[in-house]
């Protein structure tokens, strides 16, 4: 259970990296607004449920 949590944990900072550069580069683009903005909404979506599932799988790990 623990190299699982510790697997996520490390694919959850590699993601958030990722959507430091990428959300900044996305607003940037105006002529790709109406595309970028489904795919940051998917994103944002996407982070918060990582953190969700990373505080339960923390609970589990002692």
């Amino acid at each position: 259970m623990t190299l699982i949590f510790q697997v996520l944990v490390a694919l959850f900072i590699l993601y958030s990296f990722a959507m430091v550069i990428a959300v900044p580069v996305a607003y940037a683009l105006p002529s790709n607004w109406n595309q970028t903005r489904p795919l940051i909404l998917l994103g944002s979506i996407l982070w918060v449920l990582f953190v969700i599932v990373i505080g339960i799988l923390n609970s589990f790990v002692v």
